[in-house]
């Protein structure tokens, strides 16, 4: 018998024991909400791609596909329109598949966005915030260096071009009312895409945030995130760049495309945290489901890959607090599984989740517990399970992350809880994976869910400096220019954000 039939043997097995014992859901006092962090609408005016795409509809799809947390309270997505695109005519012999484009979200398509997002806000079921998937470039010319996810936006990222002025833009009179685009000249690279950097600025004195779209998205793939922007990116981790959209329409990007090695995305995770900022994970569907894509037969489709979204047991769930989750990464990136890993210090305090810092001493033993189950993949043939517990040493000399010994996927069953002793002999990050085997006959088909990372920090650890300072003014005219203390609220809100 193969090693891997072994394995799916006694994968069964365990699954058909611990089924029957392990409750579904995990035991520790929070809440999932089932968030797409990526998803296009009609305002991504991508050709036939995004054509008649309502907000309306994709909020009936993701509250018919994503099912909502554990209680079917709510579910959530993001709308991330791009900020522009622009590709010349595709023609194939004398016939025209797509005109040219070269589209832009603008001041109005954001306005008008607006209002489409206003009945999904608050006590609705489907939760919808907005955002913009952003393109950026090398400042030089037309090419594209790579994707950027924005969330937290009170109003449209700036226009990614350099020098791109008003009288630039040209009414479309093929589009709605007042409906512009770029330039024809754009195809020529004039004016160019801003570069990685100018757009980050640009988010950040928003006071926005984002993670990196589809970093590895294949050989000859025009969205690739490179090494280029890779460079660009790097004074930015951390505050404007949160991390990376591990999993995107079902694509594995902590691998190789197509294969197992694992990939720049990966490694480059991994040397951040060992420069101690941490660096988060999400899972977006890149949905677009326009006419075209004939309700999603082409085109990656709801569900492919999604995040879990966690928050305390008493939190509400609104778009503030859905963008608190990604901004502080209380994330799990899945394509189905759902995994949780929390850390809890010496003397039972409060457990450290996801996107969490817990403080201990040099030599505690702190708590790992990992809770998981079969997520949105429920009621289909699961054969076997699979969990790695990562950690990641805060040291530039480290090896980066590596699986903790004796947790390098370890067999285990479907739905299950785990518990044990760790000592901590330097600061480090913490994180898990779990591998889902559906069978899928003739074939096998693996699903996996990563953690964002919980950094375990002993006292004396170095920080960078953050330099602010708050001025809140107490003298007697408050008491009529703010009676009701909002600034205190804000100062505390202004705090959270750091």
């Amino acid at each position: 018998m193969s090693r891997f039939a072994r394995r799916r043997l006694i994968s069964s097995v365990l699954f058909l024991v611990f089924i029957l014992t392990i409750p579904v859901y995990p035991a520790m006092a929070y809440k999932v909400v089932i968030f797409d962090g990526h998803m296009h609408s009609k305002y991504s005016d991508e050709g036939k791609m995004t054509e008649g795409r309502e907000i309306s509809h994709m909020a009936e799809d993701v509250r018919k596909i994503l099912e909502g947390d554990r209680s079917r309270e709510k579910c959530a997505f993001a709308v991330t329109d791009h900020s522009d695109v622009v590709f010349k005519r595709i023609k194939v012999g004398p016939i025209t598949i797509e005109k040219g484009l070269r589209s832009l979200f603008t001041d109005a398509d954001w306005e008008t966005r607006q209002k489409d997002l206003e009945p999904f806000a608050g006590e609705s079921e489907v939760i919808a915030i907005p955002g913009e998937e952003v393109t950026v470039g090398n400042g030089k010319n037309e090419k594209t260096e790579g994707h950027f996810l924005v969330y937290g936006l009170k109003e449209r990222v700036p226009y990614p071009f350099e020098g791109l002025t008003p009288q630039m833009l040209e009414l479309d009179s093929e589009g709605p009312p007042g409906d512009l685009l770029l330039p024809e000249s754009v195809w020529d690279g004039k004016p160019p895409r801003k570069e990685v950097a100018a757009v980050l600025q640009d988010v950040g004195r928003l006071m926005a945030f984002g993670y990196i779209a589809h970093p590895n998205g294949g050989p000859g793939w025009k969205d690739n995130w490179t090494s280029y922007a890779w460079s660009q990116a790097r004074p930015f981790i951390g505050t404007v760049v949160k991390g990376i959209e591990v999993f995107s329409a079902g694509n594995n990007h902590s691998v190789q495309y197509g294969g197992v090695r694992k990939s720049k995305a990966w490694h480059q995770w991994g040397d951040y945290l060992k420069s101690g900022t941490n660096f988060f994970v999400i899972g977006g569907s890149d949905n677009h489901n326009g006419e075209f894509t004939f309700g999603g037969v082409v085109g990656p489709n709801i569900g492919s890959s999604f995040t879990y979204l966690l928050f305390d047991d008493n939190q509400p769930i609104t778009e503030s607090t859905v963008e608190w989750a990604l901004r502080n990464g209380h994330t799990v990136a899945s394509t189905g599984p759902f995994v949780n890993l929390a850390v809890t210090p010496p003397g039972g305090k409060t457990a450290a989740g996801p996107g969490d810092t817990v403080t201990v001493k040099k030599g505690d033993e702190v708590t790992i517990t990992v809770e998981w189950n079969e997520g949105l993949l429920r009621g289909k043939p699961l054969i076997g399970a699979y969990l790695t517990i990562y950690r990641c040493f805060k040291s530039e000399k480290g090896k980066g992350i590596e699986p903790l010994p004796g947790w390098d996927g370890k067999p285990v069953a479907v739905t299950g809880e785990t518990s044990f002793s760790y000592k901590i002999k330097q600061d480090q990050f913490l994180f898990a994976k779990l591998e889902v085997v559906v069978d899928y006959l003739p074939l096998l088909s693996w699903y996996t869910a990563y953690t964002s990372p919980v950094f375990v920090d002993p006292p004396g650890v170095k920080r960078p400096a953050v330099d602010v300072a708050l001025v809140i003014d107490c003298s007697g005219s408050m008491s009529w220019n703010d009676p009701q203390g909002l600034r205190k609220e804000a100062a505390k809100q202004f705090i959270d954000l750091m």
